[in-house]
């Protein structure tokens, strides 16, 4: 929080017109910056938190062998994948943005749906089970009476 800032970059375009001024001196800056920025780094290495190895549990169910899905990060972002592996190597696609409002496919597909964008940004709503259920739609369906909305 100390370096990634507006503070930071405004009082660094300070102190180097400070420097082209001939007000202070390139190396006190500069040490004064990297003595600041290696404790930052070295707190950073300690105290960060391994995502890639983690998972996100969800109450998708796996085609293949029954058991649930959970949320991974892998190097093309997050994605879906059984947990149930090294036995069963089911993966799948996230949406954008994994919608936990629970709203089952109108289709009766068994997918739910799930918010999306599309290419030029703007959001609606398609079946989780895409490719296999193509719907879509722009707006989430209405709940039913004595339904509660999630949103």
């Amino acid at each position: 929080s100390d370096i990634i800032n507006l503070k930071f970059t405004a009082n660094m375009e300070v102190g180097l017109d400070n420097i082209e001024n001939g007000l202070i001196n390139k190396n006190d800056l500069l040490t004064d910056f990297y003595d600041k920025f290696m404790k930052s780094f070295k707190d950073a290495k300690v105290n960060i938190k391994n995502i890639k190895g983690s998972s996100e549990p969800t109450d998708i169910i796996c085609e293949k062998c029954g058991k649930p899905m959970v949320i991974k990060v892998g190097r093309f972002g997050k994605f879906l994948a059984c947990s149930g592996y090294p036995e069963c190597k089911n993966i799948k696609p996230i949406p954008v943005k994994y919608n936990k409002s629970k709203i089952p496919c109108p289709t009766g597909c068994g997918g739910y749906l799930v918010e999306k964008r599309t290419k030029k940004g703007r959001k609606f709503y398609g079946c989780s089970n895409y490719p296999k259920c193509d719907h879509a739609a722009w707006t989430l369906p209405k709940p039913a009476k004595g339904e509660k909305s999630s949103d």
